[in-house]
């Protein structure tokens, strides 16, 4: 059964309240807007799995605001050509995946706020033995100093804090 993104997120949204974790804690963390910290959800169905990257866009650019000089043109164009070649900053082990679309926007978090966001669909051709992943997003974006994990592959969750420190996490089985 092939699923698609907005399934996904909705699969991802009837599973939040399934996570260890206290929900209502990481439910207002998790929609507050704070430089440093970023969050990542990952749904994976069948042979389809969604990555989904939210982010300040201060992490991302140095600024939330339009690009209006040339070298801030410079930076937000060099950031989406970065965020776009989604293989450079997330390794997906196992599950023989392969990114099939890259899609890259921004979102009006709050007064001024500007998020950036970043969804990628991979279709696996054994979506059930994908065990971990990594990313490659902290030395390219000093900024960045904490991502906040979210994942539902399957009949499996969890979530996980990744760092500099700590850019590696185990989707359990």
């Amino acid at each position: 059964m092939r699923l698609s993104a907005l399934s996904f997120l909705w699969l991802f949204a009837l599973a939040m309240p399934l996570f260890a974790h206290d929900h209502a804690h990481h439910h207002e963390s998790h929609e507050a807007h704070v430089h440093g910290k970023a969050q990542l959800q990952v749904a994976g169905e069948g042979t389809d799995l969604l990555v989904s990257l939210r982010s300040p866009a201060a992490n991302f650019l140095g600024f939330e605001h339009t690009p209006q000089t040339e070298k801030e043109r410079k930076t937000a164009n060099q950031a989406r050509d970065f965020l776009q070649k989604v293989a450079q900053w997330l390794g997906l082990e196992g599950g023989n995946c392969r990114i099939a679309s890259v899609d890259i926007g921004n979102a009006e978090a709050h007064e001024h706020h500007t998020d950036i966001e970043v969804e990628a669909m991979f279709h696996c051709a054994k979506l059930a033995e994908l065990q971990g992943l990594s990313l490659e997003l902290f030395s390219e974006f000093p900024a960045v100093e904490t991502i906040e994990l979210e994942w539902v592959i399957e009949q499996r969750q969890g979530s996980a804090v990744l760092s500099r420190e700590k850019p590696r996490a185990a989707l359990g089985r």
